[in-house]
């Protein structure tokens, strides 16, 4: 499966060294916003989903979309991602 991330975060996108990226999730057609956002890993070994979430929620200042679709409070467990689609991360601090 391949999802589409967008960084529009200054923050993310300096910390990943890129602002947009294709993600392979091999052996799946279907995968929770959460195990993407996992997958999305930075040079200190961190994840993306440790940068924006807390590990059940969304931080404060932090905006996900899921092709188009605000995430709200736990939404990244359940929300279901499957093939080319787009993930876009903002930072409102």
């Amino acid at each position: 499966m391949r999802v589409i991330v967008n960084l529009a975060s200054d923050r993310a996108a300096h910390i990943a060294g890129w602002r947009a990226r294709a993600v392979q999730i091999d052996g799946t057609s279907e995968a929770a916003a959460a195990e993407v956002l996992k997958a999305v890993t930075f040079t200190d070994g961190s994840s993306l989903f440790d940068l924006v979430t807390d590990g059940t929620k969304l931080k404060a200042g932090w905006k996900v979309y899921i092709n188009g679709i605000p995430q709200k409070g736990n939404d990244l467990a359940v929300s279901r991602i499957t093939d080319n689609m787009q993930i876009h991360v903002m930072n409102t601090k």
